[in-house]
């Protein structure tokens, strides 16, 4: 069982949140919005960076990226992850698809991926990790998934599907099995 941690800070007090958080996020700006006036958003960005893992998909990736090529100014990302990312990549709502992705550190079939105005990662590091790619007309295949250290980012949403794998892997993370 994951033990919940309390975190303060001068908006809220007392936040309590388990030792591992995720953060499928459909709305960039809504999820800012909330972590800004509900959790304290810098004083969070830093606690999460050296206390707890933490797994962003779609949106959560763009959270958790260092960089992001095509934002605005007025909507930062927290950081963590030594990437760059572009949102929508993969083109507007009416272009979400289905794919089955191979992640190695996943046992097992190819993934079933859904993306839905998905980001995807141009640039990494030599400290980040590749978990995954899929394929992309005129590339070697376009980075959805990445890991560094206790922080775990997918540009597709897996709790859309019945597949549970990425969760299980996240898991793994944060108890300190992978």
């Amino acid at each position: 069982m994951l033990a919940p941690q309390s975190f303060g800070c001068e908006k809220n007090p007392i936040l309590t949140i388990s030792k591992g958080s995720s953060f499928p996020a459909e709305n960039r700006q809504q999820f800012r919005y909330l972590l800004n006036e509900v959790v304290c958003s810098t004083q969070f960005a830093r606690w999460f960076r050296t206390v707890i893992p933490v797994y962003g998909s779609c949106a959560g990736m763009i959270m958790l990226s260092d960089r992001v090529l095509d934002g605005r100014e007025d909507r930062p990302s927290f950081g963590g992850i030594d990437i760059a990312v572009r949102r929508n990549a993969f083109g507007r709502q009416v272009d979400s698809f289905e794919a089955d992705v191979v992640m190695p550190v996943i046992p097992g079939d190819p993934f079933p991926a859904v993306f839905i105005r998905a980001p995807w990662v141009e640039e990494t590091t030599d400290s980040v990790e590749v978990l995954a790619r899929v394929a992309d007309p005129g590339s070697p295949g376009r980075i959805v998934a990445v890991r560094q250290g206790r922080l775990l980012a997918t540009s597709f949403h897996p709790e859309l599907t019945p597949d549970r794998r990425v969760h299980q892997y996240f898991l793994q993370i944060v108890k300190g099995d992978a």
